[in-house]
């Protein structure tokens, strides 16, 4: 009996053992990195987002727009061109490191992004975003591409600066077709 115990102690706590995580091991899908959490409402407001994000359940597949927030203003750039905003409520959320990517990948999901290089991870090392319909971002500094349709990274030729990138930092996006909610 003593023994049969012993053993299942053993068994347990083996199990307990490989079941085990620790920080490097688990990943998250939405960063807490940089504070995000800006409100959109009604969303008709602002154009250039409702043009990207089309319809909620439908999209506007590879569309995605970009929002930087200086100290008077928000600028929403999209393919259509740059839209500047001064409404008192959405000058008081936060954009995260560098402003916001948004936008609707192929599978007509909603994604939210950093629009700051990842690694570089300053607000001056932006992504550039082409707003050519392919998704596909690059930081300027460091030579990393990015795919928002999936946030993963593209290609690192040229890159010498970071020996194991990673990828986009994604945030929570909550879309009704009359608010918007970007947070983590």
């Amino acid at each position: 009996m003593k023994s049969s115990l012993t053993r299942n102690f053993l068994f347990s706590l083996a199990l307990l053992a490989c079941s085990g995580c620790t920080k490097d091991m688990v990943t998250s899908t939405y960063s807490t990195e940089h504070y995000v959490n800006v409100y959109f409402d009604p969303i008709s407001a602002y154009l250039p987002l409702m043009q990207v994000l089309g319809s909620p359940g439908f999209g506007n597949p590879g569309q995605y727009a970009t929002l930087r927030r200086s100290s008077t203003k928000i600028t929403i750039t999209s393919a259509t061109g740059a839209t500047e905003y001064t409404d008192a409520v959405i000058m008081k959320g936060s954009y995260g490191c560098g402003g916001l990517i948004i936008g609707t990948n192929y599978d007509s999901q909603y994604y939210a992004y950093d629009l700051a290089c990842p690694n570089c991870n300053q607000a001056q090392y932006r992504l550039t975003v082409p707003f050519d319909g392919t998704g596909i971002v690059t930081c300027n500094h460091c030579k990393i591409s990015y795919d928002l349709n999936n946030g993963t990274i593209r290609s690192t030729e040229g890159n010498t600066i970071h020996p194991t990138p990673r990828s986009l930092l994604r945030y929570r996006i909550t879309y009704s077709g009359t608010f918007l909610n970007v947070y983590n």
